[in-house]
């Protein structure tokens, strides 16, 4: 599915929405602002993995700045005991890179605090590259690998996961809030993307918190038959 091109964003906050498409296929509305060099894209969105039954991710698509191009994706995979979430780097995007370690073969990205300086000399970048478990990050795996920084026994696990990505072929810095539900409940691993926010000129960025949505958006699990489906109803609802 192809990510829809509205037009851009100003300081007033006009809308732009844009397909997010994996396994699963659905609307994600986002809200950006610019701030300086400094963009923030609001989405207070929970994705799900629409598949209960297996212990594949689903994928979803983000780009950031609207060129077309995937920045990365991130994964969702629900379970009490399998549940989990990675970052990957689709084989088409130039380059991704992630805050956090290698271990063991498996790479982790790390729970950054609101204040962290991102594109400093002191972060630890690892670049998501290759193919399997090489071109991506797990955040939550399980019940957790040693490794993992976002695993909570109760209530979600939130904080700040710091990525570089390229934006118009310039590597830029930038981060992702995230909230990540418990191994419990009705949707274990259950995750929410509160925010994103880059710098454009390839500068340093500061990590800055906003508070979680008090309730959270369903992500609208559409395949191309349901899709088809929504907006008769929608027509007809009008």
């Amino acid at each position: 599915m192809q990510l829809s091109n509205l037009a851009s964003s100003d300081r007033d906050a006009k809308i732009r929405r844009y397909c997010a498409a994996g396994l699963a296929a659905g609307f994600v509305g986002a809200v950006t602002t610019a701030d300086a060099s400094v963009v923030f894209v609001n989405f207070n969105q929970t994705f799900v993995d629409s598949n209960t039954t297996d212990t594949s991710f689903t994928l979803f698509n983000f780009d950031l700045n609207n060129d077309g191009t995937v920045d990365f994706q991130l994964g969702q995979r629900i379970g009490a005991g399998t549940g989990g979430v990675i970052i990957v780097r689709p084989t088409t995007t130039p380059s991704l890179q992630v805050i956090g370690i290698s271990s063991s073969g498996y790479n982790y990205g790390s729970r950054l605090a609101a204040g962290a300086n991102i594109g400093g000399t002191t972060n630890n970048f690892i670049s998501l590259n290759g193919t399997g478990f090489g071109q991506r990050a797990s955040l939550v795996s399980g019940n957790g690998f040693p490794n993992s920084e976002w695993v909570s026994a109760s209530g979600p696990s939130t904080g700040f996961l710091g990525i570089k990505f390229t934006v118009g072929g310039v590597l830029v810095n930038g981060y992702l809030q995230l909230s990540i539900s418990d191994g419990t409940g009705a949707t274990p691993r259950a995750l929410t993307v509160i925010r994103a926010a880059y710098e454009t000129s390839g500068g340093a960025i500061t990590t800055v918190a906003v508070p979680e949505p008090s309730t959270t958006l369903g992500l609208l699990a559409l395949g191309a038959t349901g899709l088809v489906a929504y907006r008769r109803r929608a027509a007809k609802a009008a």
